[in-house]
């Protein structure tokens, strides 16, 4: 949430990307959202953004990256915990 006000009170961001930024946090303080959906959605909605021929700027491309990076770097921690939870119960097994 704190990502999206900072990227809100830019003046570097297009009304689009802030319009989406917006109505994530809302959707984040009514509940409708966790904090998964929240990045889920943004990431899709910036990726049909661009697919429909939006240019993004530097902040806006900053925006983008920091919600994206966070996914993925939680996605490899989680797959190397399963992996190593797995390689000891199935050692302590044999």
């Amino acid at each position: 949430m704190e990502g999206i006000d900072a990227y809100l009170t830019s003046k570097e961001i297009s009304p689009e990307i802030k319009k989406l930024l917006q109505d994530t946090k809302d959707y984040l303080l009514q509940g409708i959202f966790d904090v998964f959906d929240a990045k889920r959605y943004l990431t899709i909605s910036f990726a049909l953004l661009i697919q429909h021929g939006k240019q993004l700027n530097e902040s806006e491309k900053q925006a983008v990256k920091s919600f994206k990076n966070r996914r993925f770097v939680k996605n490899i921690i989680t797959i190397i915990v399963i992996c190593l939870g797995t390689y000891l119960i199935i050692r302590f097994i044999r």
